[in-house]
């Protein structure tokens, strides 16, 4: 009877400890499916290729469109201004022009500053990297499309910018993940 008194009381216990751990990881989650911008942290001691992305919430009024609060999102992390520790890839002077949702897509319309960031596939994979996150921070958009002064390109290093799905962007993440960054 002592023996099941006690392990009673350590599943009790245990279950107690248990559920601290699942909630705060619901709240963890909760959080992060709430849109915002991603910019990126400097790592002191570099492990991987890539800085890993941070999530900062921006706040957002209910009141207004859902165009209206991923244009508002997208002009947030383009006016970042870089900290000690915290930066983004995306040009200066970069804007956005317009944003279009049909559906579950989004077509973000950028001006013509978000090309010249001087070259290289590695920034141009990571300001493409920090437009994705920050547009798939709403979980109802599924697929972006982004155009250049209201014209499809290709980005100057050969990337493809067109219809980006969600589901293979993610995909890639936990493969870059695997491989050692965190983004």
């Amino acid at each position: 009877m002592k023996k099941i008194g006690f392990y009673s009381i350590l599943l009790i216990i245990s279950l107690l400890f248990n559920w601290d751990i699942y909630a705060e990881n619901i709240v963890k989650q909760e959080l992060m499916q709430k849109p915002g911008i991603y910019v990126y942290q400097v790592q002191e001691e570099p492990t991987t290729y890539m800085d890993p992305m941070v999530w900062i919430q921006v706040p957002l009024q209910s009141e207004i469109t859902m165009n209206e609060q991923v244009y508002n999102t997208i002009e947030s992390l383009f006016q970042w201004s870089n900290t000690e520790d915290l930066y983004s890839c995306i040009p200066q002077g970069t804007s956005v022009l317009s944003v279009v949702i049909e559906k579950d897509q989004c077509i973000l319309n950028i001006s013509q500053e978000l090309i010249q960031y001087g070259g290289g596939t590695y920034i141009e994979k990571m300001i493409v990297e920090q437009l994705c996150a920050t547009v798939f921070s709403f979980p109802q958009i599924q697929k972006v499309t982004i155009l250049i002064e209201g014209m499809f390109q290709i980005l100057p290093e050969g990337t493809e910018i067109q219809e980006i799905e969600r589901k293979q962007w993610e995909e890639n993440q936990k493969e870059v993940t695997q491989n050692g960054a965190v983004i």
